[in-house]
């Protein structure tokens, strides 16, 4: 394993750890994934899909997983799904390619809170956004918070400093 890839697993675990305790209610998580050009030279290992890959096998099966993209706007790749098929997510995940031109975190959490209203209109309990980014922003406004309520738990990783 990599120093980046362990990098980004140990990360995973902790955050983990923190955020989600034993026997924990399920979870409503929206995995969000920079796909910005700075990405692509950044990452060109694409070592941050395959910790998304990771992070999907840290999670309970009654959790339920939404897989997102962002550049320059924010793009669904599975809205929120029950784990009950890792393998389509899997491959959903390696199917991302770093093609977008720039960096706008407002776009990637707008599109991230609307996958947190189930169908019935009672949000889950338990609601976390999980962004892999190299943490360049080069769009949007200082205003990024409007997208998230109290209840939702953003953890931030990103492996600038691995890579």
């Amino acid at each position: 394993m990599t120093s980046r890839l362990a990098a980004i697993v140990f990360a995973l675990l902790m955050l983990t750890a923190f955020y989600w305790p034993i026997q924990a209610a399920a979870a409503d998580v929206v995995l969000v994934l920079d796909r910005s050009l700075s990405m692509n030279e950044n990452d060109p290992s694409l070592v941050s899909l395959k910790g998304a890959e990771l992070f999907d096998e840290l999670l309970n099966p009654d959790d339920r997983l939404a897989v997102t993209t962002f550049a320059q706007d924010g793009v669904t790749v599975l809205p929120l799904t029950p784990l009950s098929d890792r393998q389509r997510i899997h491959a959903l995940i390696r199917q991302i390619r770093m093609d977008g031109k720039r960096t706008n975190f407002e776009a990637a959490l707008l599109n991230a809170e609307r996958h947190f209203t189930r169908a019935d209109g009672n949000p889950s309990e338990q609601r976390a956004v999980v962004l892999f980014s190299d943490g360049q922003i080069n769009v949007g406004t200082e205003d990024i918070n409007r997208a998230s309520h109290d209840t939702i738990a953003f953890m931030p990783i990103t492996a600038a400093d691995a890579f």
